[in-house]
C-alpha cells in the first residue's frame, strides 16, 4: 500500500504546485519540506523509516522493484524523500539502489544539495566512488550556489576520508560557494578526519582567503575542537 501511494498518489500534482515561486524560497531545504508535506513524499518518508528497521531484508525486497519508478517522480520534493528510501535499501538491495541513482539525479541540480541526497552519496562513496564523482563534477559546475557549496563539501569528504583529492583541488580553485563547502566540512571533520593533516593545511589556507564567507566557514573549526 505504501509503495502504491508513493508511486501513484495525486499529491503533489507537480513540483511547481508544491513549492511557491517566491524569490529565495526554492532552496534545497524547501524541496525537502515540500516533499514531507505531500502524499507521495510522506509515503516515501514512512517507507524509508520502515526499511531502515528491516533486519532480514524482506521489506527492501518488496520495495526494490519499484525504486526506479520512485526515483523518477516529477516532484523534486518527492525525489528528496525517495533518496532516503534508497539509502535505507542499500544494505539489502544495493544493485537496485545503484540502478535507481541515475534516474533519481536526472533532474534539477538543486536536488543534489538536499540533505537526503548528500547522505545517500556519503554511503555510496566507499563502494561506488565513480558514481559519486560524476555527481561531484556536476555539482561544482552547477549554476546554483547551494549546489556548488555542497559539491565542495563532498569533494573535501572524499579527499579527507578516501584520499582522492582531484575534485578537492578543483573546488579549491573554484568560486566562493565551492570553497565555503570545502572549508565548512574540513572544519567540522578536523578532530576525526582520516587525513587530519590535509584538513589542517586546507583550513590554514582558508584563514587568509580573500572571501569573508570562506574565512568564516573555516573559523567553524573553533566549534569542532
Amino acid at each position: 500500500l505504501l509503495v502504491t501511494l508513493a508511486v501513484n498518489a495525486a499529491d503533489p500534482a507537480d513540483d511547481d504546485s508544491a513549492i511557491p515561486k517566491s524569490s529565495g524560497y526554492r532552496s534545497s531545504g524547501d524541496f525537502v519540506m515540500a516533499g514531507r508535506n505531500s502524499a507521495r513524499g510522506q509515503a516515501a518518508n514512512v517507507l524509508a523509516r520502515l526499511i531502515s528497521m528491516d533486519a532480514d531484508g524482506h521489506r527492501a525486497a518488496l520495495v526494490g522493484p519499484s525504486l526506479n519508478a520512485l526515483a523518477g517522480d516529477a516532484s523534486l520534493g518527492v525525489r528528496a524523500m525517495v533518496a532516503d528510501v534508497l539509502t535505507a535499501c542499500l544494505m539489502h538491495a544495493r544493485p537496485a539502489v545503484i540502478a535507481a541513482v541515475p534516474p533519481l539525479l536526472d533532474t534539477d541540480d538543486r536536488l543534489l544539495a538536499t540533505s537526503s541526497v548528500q547522505n545517500l552519496r556519503f554511503y555510496l562513496v566507499p563502494t561506488d566512488l565513480e558514481l559519486v564523482l560524476v555527481g561531484v563534477d556536476r555539482m561544482l559546475a552547477s549554476r546554483a550556489e547551494s549546489v556548488r557549496e555542497a559539491g565542495g563539501a563532498m569533494a573535501a569528504y572524499i579527499a579527507l576520508e578516501f584520499g582522492h583529492a582531484d575534485r578537492l583541488n578543483v573546488a579549491l580553485r573554484g568560486d566562493v560557494p565551492a570553497r565555503v563547502g570545502v572549508a565548512r566540512l574540513s572544519a567540522r571533520r578536523l578532530p576525526f578526519a582520516g587525513d587530519a593533516a590535509r584538513a589542517e593545511s586546507t583550513l590554514r589556507g582558508f584563514f587568509n582567503d580573500e572571501s569573508p564567507e570562506v574565512r568564516a566557514a573555516a573559523a567553524d573549526v573553533a566549534l569542532a575542537l
